[in-house]
């Protein structure tokens, strides 16, 4: 590309952001679902906004010259949905792109700016605003929906290995179930592996499935390395299970679509590695979806290695906030034990 033709302008990149979205499926003279140059409650101008089935403004897109900063840009959209929060519309989802580069956060997540290969179509969209599924007995939290509708939303923009933190007892297991009756629902998956350290957990696991519904929809079996195994769309597997004698082997590189890794901080270059990267060979590659609770920081940097930063993070100390766990009582005293 000459230097002429490289694009020089805002109005350069919203040109190219124009098409982009045309490409993805946006009618950007669809009014009810897309609007430019759109006031916020200040009368300030957000360069696109997005809209529900009922007109509710839900997301934010500010675009930059080459060259600007997405992340101040981000921070210019932050302000903007600020305004609309303050008037009670509740914006959280917020992009910003310079035509090439999209940028995306949720300010519920608490957690970096993601940068995304594409924006989602509008079908997709739809389903990362309501992450619910009627087809599953759970009850999501505020906080666990947002978690499901990052994944999902981070699934759809193209990122292969992400991972979410959550603290012991807030429900990674009820997330998980529902981000995968989503993914299943919308068909953007076919096979699931989900794949746990220990036997009795595998155990649980098949039984938390089943408990919240995903197995009067889907097959859900632990895996036996048995030609049975195919047919089922949910295998549950401890690590040490197929990484002995490399029985991951058995079964094609493309056969699962998404593989979930229960206390997935631990054994960074041990066994699920190696099972792992089996099944991202070749054109297919099965997305990689991390779950874990607390890691250490030494842990948290190999993860985020392999990973990326998490696409959700909720704290033990948010969860006492929101009184969903207890706090901490402790107490300090002193002993004569090693007074001797």
């Amino acid at each position: 590309m000459t230097e002429n033709m490289k694009p020089r302008s805002e109005e350069d990149a919203k040109t190219l952001i124009d098409e982009h979205l045309r490409s993805r499926g946006w009618n950007l003279t669809d009014f009810s679902k897309i609007r430019k140059e759109y006031p916020t409650p200040a009368r300030r101008p957000v360069d696109y906004i997005f809209f529900d089935k009922n007109g509710k403004p839900i997301a934010i897109l500010e675009a930059k010259k080459p060259g600007k900063d997405l992340y101040g840009a981000l921070e210019q959209a932050k302000d903007y949905a600020k305004e609309f929060q303050d008037v009670g519309v509740d914006i959280s989802l917020i992009f910003s792109s310079d035509g090439k580069t999209f940028l995306k956060k949720n300010l519920k997540a608490r957690t970096l700016p993601e940068r995304i290969n594409q924006f989602p179509t509008p079908e997709e969209f739809y389903e990362i605003i309501h992450p619910e599924i009627e087809r599953i007995m759970i009850s999501l939290r505020p906080y666990q929906k947002v978690a499901v509708s990052q994944v999902i939303s981070s699934f759809v923009s193209g990122r292969e290995k992400m991972y979410i933190q959550m603290a012991t007892g807030t429900g990674k297991t009820a997330v998980a179930a529902a981000i995968i009756a989503k993914l299943l629902t919308i068909g953007k998956i076919k096979k699931v592996l989900f794949m746990v350290d220990r036997d009795s957990l595998a155990t649980q696991t098949v039984n938390k499935l089943n408990e919240y519904g995903l197995g009067e929809y889907w097959e859900i079996k632990r895996l036996t390395t048995n030609p049975s195994d195919r047919y089922a769309d949910i295998l549950v597997s401890t690590v040490q299970m197929l990484a002995t004698g490399d029985k991951f082997t058995l079964y094609p590189n493309d056969f699962f679509d998404l593989i979930i890794l229960d206390e997935c901080h631990r054994s960074y270059f041990g066994d699920w590695h190696k099972v792992v990267e089996y099944f991202r060979k070749g054109d297919k590659k099965a997305v990689i979806l991390g779950l874990t609770a607390t890691p250490s920081d030494k842990e948290t940097v190999n993860t985020d290695r392999y990973f990326g930063p998490p696409v959700f993070r909720y704290t033990y100390r948010q969860a006492v906030r929101d009184d969903i766990l207890a706090d901490t009582i402790y107490y300090k005293f002193q002993t004569n034990v090693d007074k001797r």
